[in-house]
């Protein structure tokens, strides 16, 4: 099977399979490893892929993070401007921006795409 025809992995069963890990009774934890396991399979993954240090990003983080560096990298930006989008950049990586930030990112981002301040194909 090939990376791209891989099923997306299912976070909302494997957190309940994760919680029956707790049970009581032996052949109910061994049967919820088994199907986490192939869970992970099915999906391309592995128990290393899950529990890593290093937090995975998302499709919608790396698009901000592309608005971000567009924005950081554009000529018309000021100065402090460009010191909070850093900070922004920071928190967005570390799966601390709120949402309303998302927002702002996504607004600054389309205007400097009107203005011209930044180009896209």
């Amino acid at each position: 099977m090939s990376v791209s025809s891989k099923a997306p992995l299912d976070r909302k069963r494997l957190r309940k399979l994760l919680a029956m890990l707790d049970s009581n009774h032996d052949g109910e934890v061994l049967n919820a490893a088994r199907l986490a396991s192939g869970l992970l399979r099915e999906a391309g993954l592995n128990w290393g892929d899950i529990v890593s240090d290093t937090p995975t990003i998302s499709e919608t983080d790396t698009a901000d993070l592309a608005r971000l560096d567009d924005l950081i990298a554009a000529k018309n930006v000021t100065d402090i401007l460009k010191m909070r989008l850093r900070a922004m950049r920071v928190a967005l990586r570390n799966h601390r921006l709120a949402e309303s930030d998302r927002r702002l990112i996504w607004i600054l981002h389309r205007k400097a795409v009107i203005d011209g301040a930044i180009i896209h194909p």
